[in-house]
């Protein structure tokens, strides 16, 4: 039987979170800092096309948090792949985009905590 996936995000601690759920319940989350998912999509404002690993490597940051923008950017129609894995700006203004989208999860993600229960108290852990 194949393994399906659900993904989701959210922005905890100023830091984007990647949640991934497997049908076999196995589950993993890899976060982004802030100034990495924000070099990720100004990068993205060249017009070029780019991989994560080329921009992991230009940025001098991890795969594993330019990946997690790199996804988000790619769920939000932000960014677009095609020639195989190299992505494209999928509009003229990729930086402003990527801010309303973090922003608007940040918004999301606060007005679904309660007091006893924030998980915004919780700090970032990055993979460096």
């Amino acid at each position: 039987m194949r393994r399906t996936r659900t993904v989701s995000y959210a922005v905890i601690a100023n830091c984007l979170q990647r949640t991934v759920a497997l049908s076999d319940g196995t589950r993993y989350v890899h976060t982004c800092e802030r100034q990495v998912y924000e070099a990720v999509a100004y990068a993205m404002e060249d017009n070029q096309p780019h991989t994560g690993q080329e921009l992991s490597r230009t940025l001098n940051e991890p795969f594993t948090q330019v990946d997690v923008a790199f996804q988000f950017l790619k769920d939000r129609g932000i960014i677009e792949t095609r020639h195989k894995r190299k992505s494209y700006a999928a509009s003229g203004c990729v930086y402003e985009d990527a801010m309303v989208e973090f922003f608007a999860l940040a918004e999301r993600d606060a007005s679904l905590c309660t007091i006893n229960d924030c998980p915004a108290s919780t700090k970032c852990r990055s993979m460096r």
